[in-house]
């Protein structure tokens, strides 16, 4: 579904980080003009 709308996953699968007391994960995708999004959370 996102392949349709241009966006491509860079990582395959969220990364998790020991950041924080729970730690965080986080993934980023290319979107259509090749612009880099980072999508994270605190755990």
């Amino acid at each position: 579904m996102y392949h349709d709308a241009g966006f491509h996953p860079i990582e395959a699968a969220p990364v998790k980080l020991d950041f924080w007391e729970n730690g965080c994960m986080y993934f980023n995708i290319l979107g259509p003009d090749g612009e880099r999004l980072e999508f994270n959370q605190i755990l």
